[in-house]
């Protein structure tokens, strides 16, 4: 597998990189499919915790990112309510790639981390969604030196919001990146 990351951490053009970095392993996400809940209907699926209390956490069978299976519905009546998934066992200083796909019916999605590391070009993630039409969101975060458990989460920015989510994926990516060439001659 291959993906490709585009980062800019805002200081300047020059923390931009576009690259095909290849993703080796397995996913880490438990339940990133959201196909198994055995639990209550309000209650996260397996693997998962709810943030917050969410009016709605639901697996929905209709519409979902890839035309089978479930996703996840997320119906917020106010800011911060979700889903998380503490992610341990991780690598040392090693770059993971995260993705997943979505679509908002109302408001935003906002999907972050926590436990990366603190500064530089592959620290935390907070990305604000808003696409009607199911998207893919992805990024780059790297582990400390510890390494520290990454916290990956799903939630509302405002009241009113309702997302879907599915296919959740977190791999680790090689070091390397490969540049696109500024010219072929």
């Amino acid at each position: 597998l291959g993906g490709v990351a585009v980062h800019n951490d805002g200081s300047s053009h020059l923390a931009t990189y576009w690259g095909d970095q290849s993703v080796r392993g397995q996913n880490v996400v438990r339940n990133g499919g959201f196909e198994v809940k055995t639990t209550g209907s309000t209650a996260a699926p397996d693997g998962w915790t709810i943030f917050g209390t969410p009016t709605t956490c639901a697996q929905v069978t209709a519409d979902v990112s890839n035309g089978t299976g479930k996703a996840l519905r997320i119906v917020a009546d106010a800011a911060t309510e979700g889903i998380y998934q503490t992610l341990a066992g991780l690598k040392a200083s090693t770059l993971y790639f995260i993705q997943a796909r979505y679509v908002v019916t109302a408001g935003s999605m906002l999907m972050t981390t926590t436990g990366a590391i603190a500064s530089g070009q592959w620290r935390d993630l907070s990305i604000t969604k808003t696409t009607a039409t199911w998207s893919t969101v992805s990024g780059v975060i790297q582990t400390d030196a510890t390494p520290t458990d990454i916290v990956l989460s799903f939630v509302s920015t405002a009241n009113a919001d309702d997302f879907q989510i599915d296919d959740v994926c977190v791999m680790e990516m090689d070091k390397e990146i490969v540049v696109r060439p500024r010219s072929i001659t």
